[in-house]
């Protein structure tokens, strides 16, 4: 039950098992490495040169691609059910107590690994770039636990997705597939299946970050959701289209949209909440007509961000937990619209370099600002003063008046939400009766462990009011009881979902540890970029003159080759 789970930092005893576990593997990798530097066979180097030599790349390559592989499956799968288990049963006991957190450990450890590998197998003096992007990648998100456990240990047990640590690890794992892309250009490979594969994989990567929106329970306003499947959709597809050639862009899409519903179902048969994720096919073919039309990246942008989006506004209808209305309007289609050029611009330049096409940094870094100023501006908020809202509960369901009422009837989305009592949660949109009046003929859980809230996202308030909330001695925070009949103020909806924050921490405290996750993040942005303008730039013979990957499927087979531009 969550009353009963910690809501600050791990046991030391649980912290002291992942460090031996992590110690225990590190130091199988590097001896390893030692033994095949000093010549001696290995069971891995011969591994490695069996799989390289069936899949036609060098043996540096063949294996970390496909150790990194399977990490990835496992680390989405990982994250998908993590957060399945969360909102439907609230904190963990324990790090070691929930079954996610150890796909999430071995899957970032497999992606260090894999770059390590990837390093050691490499040919002295010459080392995949490639790898050390995986390596780098793998250390950076596993140093998100140890800082997750500083973290609650300093500001309380954080329960948004979009935590500073919580964005460590994603970050790392996701942007790992950079270093993937890489690395297979590197190899030589010309596996057009092997590229569309990369490019959905980070499609699907980058669409983790709309957890919250996919379950319903969002701490941000939703105006954020188009802007970020139009930015995810623009890098990915743009890059896919690029790399892989014509018709690259919708296969991507079409296989990310299959690597998404896998997971989901995965999820929803371990018994927890399925995910329902965005549709990715509009936006596939959004870049195929502009890529068609002899248009370049920012069209494709533009038309991710309308077409592609339109597609998506009918997926919300039909399918996803909280339906786009026209309130969103104009400014979720102004934000989507620069976050997807800028998305496409990126994934323009990342493409291109894997074409060894040398890209333009400053053209990036502006995309890469322009996009984190959408972001700035979808977390600006307003709480109004004195809103509130009354509760009338009965067998029929739930009615709620809202005061002021254009608070409401000017709102994207009037909702509740029951979630932590157990699976499956509870979500439904409210009917509009009257000027300000709502009503949900649900019946919306109010006892046990279960927390219910109404949720109102209005122009730039996102404000809710409890319904009931339990006890919980960890924090401590007494129950907030169901009434018949009560008049509670709207809050901000994030102060309602993270009642397990500290309120006694100095701002200056937050504000430097957020801005120490923000040069780290920063900094290993400035590392993926130094490493794909590095391969780009590095030499190699058959860069221009290798036939394209629609008339030849493989490449000659140099087993020993170096990495080329490193």
């Amino acid at each position: 039950m969550s009353a009963a789970a910690p809501a600050g930092g791990a046991e030391l005893g649980q912290i002291a098992i992942v460090v031996g576990f992590v110690s225990v593997a590190y130091a199988f990798l590097f001896a390893f490495a030692l033994a095949h530097r000093a010549g001696r066979p290995t069971r891995i180097g011969a591994l490695a040169e069996r799989i390289g030599a069936w899949q036609r790349i060098p043996p540096w390559a063949g294996l970390p691609l496909g150790v990194v592989s399977v990490s990835l499956v496992t680390v989405y799968l990982g994250l998908m059910w993590d957060m399945s288990l969360h909102i439907d049963k609230g904190r963990d006991p324990g790090p070691l107590a929930n079954p996610a957190h150890y796909l999430i450990l071995l899957g970032l450890y497999g992606i260090f690994a894999a770059g390590f590998l990837a390093l050691a197998l490499g040919t002295p003096g010459r080392r995949p770039t490639g790898g050390i992007l995986l390596a780098a990648a793998g250390t950076f998100a596993l140093a998100g636990f140890p800082l997750d456990d500083v973290w609650h240990r300093l500001f309380g047990q954080d329960v948004t997705l979009w935590g500073p640590t919580h964005l460590i690890m994603m970050g790392g794992g996701v942007l790992s597939i950079v270093g993937v892309a890489v690395l297979l250009a590197e190899s030589g490979s010309r596996l057009c299946f092997a590229r569309v594969l990369a490019c959905a994989t980070l499609l699907v990567g980058l669409s983790a970050f709309m957890g919250e929106f996919d379950f319903s329970v969002p701490q941000f306003r939703l105006v954020l959701q188009p802007a970020l499947i139009a930015f995810a959709s623009g890098v990915a597809l743009v890059a896919a289209r690029r790399w892989a050639g014509p018709g690259g862009a919708l296969a991507a899409s079409g296989l990310a949209l299959a690597m998404a519903l896998a997971t989901a179902l995965t999820v929803k048969l371990a018994g927890e909440a399925m995910p329902l994720m965005p549709l990715f096919l509009p936006g596939g073919i959004a870049v195929e007509l502009a890529f068609l039309a002899r248009r370049g990246p920012v069209t494709a942008g533009a038309l991710t961000a309308t077409v592609g989006l339109a597609g998506e506004w009918a997926w919300t209808q039909a399918a996803m937990p909280i339906a786009w209305t026209p309130a969103l309007l104009p400014e979720a289609a102004i934000m989507a619209v620069v976050a997807g050029v800028a998305g496409a611009v990126i994934g323009g330049q990342l493409g291109g370099a894997l074409r060894r096409e040398p890209p333009r940094r400053w053209l990036a870094t502006a995309a890469l600002a322009a996009f984190a100023a959408v972001i700035a501006d979808g977390l600006v908020e307003h709480t109004p003063a004195g809103a509130r809202a009354t509760i009338v509960r009965d067998g029929a369901g739930m009615t709620v008046r809202v005061e002021p009422a254009a608070l409401a009837d000017d709102a994207a989305s009037v909702r509740y939400v029951a979630w932590q009592g157990g699976p499956p949660r509870r979500e439904a949109t409210l009917r509009r009766l009257a000027p300000g009046v709502y009503r949900t003929g649900d019946a919306v859980p109010a006892r046990g462990d279960w927390k219910s809230l109404v949720l109102i996202d209005s122009g730039r308030a996102l404000v809710a009011a409890p319904v009931y909330e339990p006890a919980d001695s960890a924090i401590p925070v007494r129950e907030v009881p169901a009434r018949a009949r009560v008049t509670r103020p709207l809050e901000k909806t994030r102060d309602l979902l993270q009642r397990e924050r500290r309120p006694d921490v100095p701002a200056w405290l937050w504000t430097s540890a957020s801005l120490v996750v923000l040069v780290l993040g920063l900094g290993f942005l400035g590392l993926l970029g130094w490493g794909v303008d590095r391969f780009a730039r590095g030499s190699s013979s058959t860069a221009r003159t290798s036939p394209s990957p629609r008339r030849r499927r493989f490449a000659a087979h140099p087993s020993h080759r170096s990495p080329a531009g490193t």
